[in-house]
């Protein structure tokens, strides 16, 4: 970690501890609780945590004495001693609302003795419990209307996984500083609400996010690093542990055919806390060549695994999907000349790669963005396929999707909303044979609309999301959905107008309580 970014985290925790003491002087359990969240995630900023407050009582402390020497001294003025406080944080003139204070230390005092720290005060707002008479109760989740949440956020989210009802993470990225000007995000759902978890501070962006359990969560993306004059990225990766987000070390592809590279990944998928794979693409602007890139962990490091012998596939990975150990399959496409592209799908048998059956309808080209897996005869793909016109003066493009019933891959019928579009991106989501989603962002009327559609078995049906509220761009981008136990979120965001930011886009079809 260079000086830059290592002063700017350090400032974000002085920030953090000062609104902590402000929380305390107002009484503000809500307040105490979302620093307390960021100490849990972040073991230096829990040690200057736990020093503001020791400071606090220590004043508390000997301001109280004060008062009552000056109860038995009438003539005399007994100074107060007010010992020093990290970074000077002393409390604003005319503001002492020691009775708030007493009720809040209480409460955490008797809290801590229950869970062993009162640190642990923020696990009544994680993992799906509240509190009812002190002691921490479940949330029952159910359907509901489709709402948007958390919109006032700044930044993009790529994609969300969901554990539980009461547990699911989105990644994305936001404004920051530096290269590109744009940071990791990441966000949490704890049942209750969406709230920003704090992990590495370089410049970059996360595009995809898997869980093998509550306490083992992996993202990927890419960082942003200055080589010369030019920006390269390479490949990011982060694991979450239970307590917080750390950077796992990842290999680059240095260089492919004599020319130099950039790494990145834009999807992953877990097995088990030993066998995860993360795939993308590695690229050279200056040879406008890309290669695909996949790379595995074993439980001990991340390694590069070729999927043509010694060398990668010219195309791209845009996704891997996993039935088990010795069934992954990695999908996009491959490059079969300057002017045509392939879909890919490549089937990871336990020793190695196979290529496989993939959707062929254009005389062009076929591409796969994603490909969602029930069993080995039951898949779903949806992608773009270029087709030439009848006119032969050209060129249209049309959404591809398909599905494969263990002999063939088939195109249903498309619904109306399918017809003639023309798909940003999209994610296809397969629970079950009569639950299939589809998420993305198409172009209607020349702008750029959400799409949300549902399939029963037997028909799709389009979900008509709410429209946001406030002064937001009339252009939503829709990224990823997760479903869990008849939950179900959408997450990517809604574009800037006139040189505003844009904003997150989290829409979810259920309510905790």
């Amino acid at each position: 970690m260079d000086r830059r970014q290592a002063n700017s985290q350090q400032l974000r925790r002085e920030r953090a501890v000062y609104h902590y003491l402000e929380a305390l002087e107002a009484g503000d359990i809500d307040g105490i609780l979302e620093v307390l969240q960021q100490a849990v995630y972040d073991a230096l900023l829990d040690q200057m945590v736990a020093e503001a407050h020791q400071a606090y009582i220590q004043e508390e402390q000997a301001q109280a004495v004060a008062m009552v020497e000056m109860d038995t001294q009438h003539d005399m003025l007994v100074p107060l001693s007010i010992p020093s406080r990290p970074f000077d944080m002393r409390h604003h003139p005319g503001k002492r609302h020691v009775s708030r204070w007493l009720q809040v230390l209480a409460a955490m005092l008797m809290i801590g003795v229950l869970f062993g720290s009162f640190l642990e005060i923020i696990h009544l707002r994680q993992v799906g419990t509240g509190t009812t008479g002190g002691h921490p109760v479940h949330l029952v989740c159910t359907p509901g209307p489709w709402q948007s949440v958390n919109m006032q956020t700044q930044g993009v989210l790529q994609k969300v996984v969901a554990i539980s009802p009461t547990d699911a993470w989105a990644v994305g990225s936001q404004p920051g500083s530096g290269l590109s000007h744009t940071e990791p995000l990441i966000e949490h759902w704890d049942g209750r609400r969406w709230s920003k978890v704090f992990g590495s501070a370089v410049p970059g962006t996360l595009e995809a996010v898997a869980a093998v359990s509550t306490n083992d969560v992996w993202a990927v993306g890419s960082q942003f690093r200055m080589s010369g004059k030019m920006t390269v990225e390479h490949t990011l990766i982060e694991n979450w542990d239970g307590q917080r987000w750390r950077v796992v070390p990842s290999p680059d592809a240095v260089a492919v055919e004599g020319v130099d590279v950039s790494s990145q990944l834009y999807s992953l998928a877990a097995v088990s806390a030993t066998d995860v794979w993360a795939v993308g693409v590695v690229l050279s602007p200056s040879a406008h060549k890309a290669w695909t890139l996949i790379e595995h962990w074993n439980g001990q490091r991340w390694s590069i695994v070729f999927d043509q012998g010694n060398r990668p596939t010219p195309g791209w990975a845009w996704g891997v999907t996993t039935i088990s150990a010795n069934n992954v399959r990695v999908f996009g496409y491959k490059q079969v000349n300057a002017h045509q592209l392939q879909a890919l799908i490549e089937r990871w048998d336990g020793s190695r790669w196979h290529d496989v059956t993939t959707p062929q309808f254009a005389k062009v080209s076929d591409a796969i963005f994603s490909l969602s897996v029930i069993s080995a005869n039951d898949m779903w793909a949806i992608g773009q396929s270029v087709h030439t016109l009848p006119d032969q003066q050209g060129t249209t493009t049309m959404v591809l999707l398909a599905h494969w019933d263990g002999q063939k891959w088939s195109r249903l019928p498309d619904p109306s909303w399918l017809v003639g579009a023309n798909s940003l991106s999209s994610q296809v989501l397969a629970v079950a044979k009569n639950n299939v989603w589809v998420a993305g962002s198409i172009l209607e009327s020349g702008q750029t609309r959400a799409l949300v559609a549902h399939w029963d078995g037997k028909t799709w049906k389009r979900i008509q999301l709410p429209q946001p509220d406030g002064n937001y761009g009339a252009e939503t981008f829709v990224q990823g959905i997760a479903v869990s136990g008849g939950a179900v979120w959408v997450v990517g965001w809604i574009a800037g107008s006139e040189g505003t930011p844009n904003h997150l886009l989290i829409e979810q079809q259920f309510s905790c309580k």
